[in-house]
């Protein structure tokens, strides 16, 4: 299987339709695959409401 290159918006974009479409799957390879900073930044974006109530 080759893999994909895809930049930064395409692999949030890759993510974000994975959690949308709940393919757990997919989200969880995508997810586990980014860096930790990564991994914050696309769960604060996923979830703006959660990073609203740590403030």
């Amino acid at each position: 299987m080759q893999e994909l290159k895809l930049d930064k918006s395409q692999y949030y974009e890759a993510i974000y339709q994975a959690a949308k479409e709940n393919d757990r799957k997919l989200f969880r390879k995508l997810f586990l695959r980014l860096h930790d900073r990564d991994q914050h930044e696309v769960y604060h974006l996923l979830y703006p409401e959660k990073n609203a109530e740590n403030r």
